[in-house]
């Protein structure tokens, strides 16, 4: 956590415009016509047969994702550094990824593998949520019909739950999380889920080697360089002694 909030900070410090970060990530939902029990569910898990097409496809998506992002952002990019705040998941550490962000001027950051149901705020403060807002308003839908909804029904049921996502003050769940006012306001669920008795104050300095390890995964091979600073030309460079 404290390698995170010292990316977090050093990003944020040195941003050439007013910070704005973003947290993308996804979660399945499925409807059944019958029953209550398991009306938001967990989609199936299948086996990839090739990994390494399962991965492009899955960037081909999150390439897709980011194109929406910035169409709707429009001026922001503009008038804000946007910084985007992704788990880590091979498809988004793919080149491509990396490149369709640098050239669109989002800054990609990562949450260190296992932290994110503590320090991701999709993880938080959102999915769960709105799932929960999901299932209620579709057993309300149900009842409502008599026994016999309509896939109408299941969509209004959705919409109003996203709708009631898009309407809350998101500032807070970025804070209570650490990312943002450099963990001054972190929530003291957070505090205790860390062993923290109080916030610590993270210097927004550029993370050593050593630091950056604990940000990926220890079997990744890729430039952690790179990505904690936002440019391809950036390397850790170790020197013999």
């Amino acid at each position: 956590a404290l390698a995170f909030y010292q990316w977090c900070n050093y990003w944020q410090a040195n941003a050439e415009r007013e910070p704005l970060v973003i947290n993308m990530d996804e979660s399945s939902l499925a409807f059944h016509w019958s029953g209550l029990v398991g009306t938001v569910a967990e989609a199936a898990v299948s086996v990839a047969t090739d990994k390494a097409k399962l991965s492009s496809r899955r960037a081909r998506l999150t390439r897709k994702f980011l194109r929406l992002l910035c169409a709707r952002l429009g001026d922001l990019l503009k008038t804000r550094s946007v910084g985007l705040l992704l788990d880590f998941a091979p498809c988004h550490v793919h080149d491509s990824i990396f490149e369709l962000a640098r050239s669109a001027g989002l800054r990609l950051l990562f949450v260190p593998p296992g932290m994110t149901p503590l320090l991701q705020p999709c993880d938080t403060h959102c999915l769960a949520a709105f799932k929960n807002n999901a299932q209620e308003n579709w057993r309300v839908k149900k009842s409502e019909a008599g026994g016999h909804p309509t896939l109408l029904m299941w969509f209004q049921a959705v919409a109003a739950a996203i709708h009631d996502l898009v309407h809350r003050n998101w500032a807070r769940a970025f804070e209570s999380d650490g990312i943002l006012q450099q963990q001054r306001n972190m929530s003291s669920h957070l505090l205790k889920q860390l062993h923290w008795s109080t916030a610590p104050q993270v210097s927004p300095v550029w993370p050593s080697e050593e630091v950056a390890t604990l940000l990926f995964p220890r079997n990744w091979c890729g430039n952690r360089a790179k990505h904690i600073s936002g440019n391809p030309d950036v390397w850790y460079i170790r020197t013999l002694n």
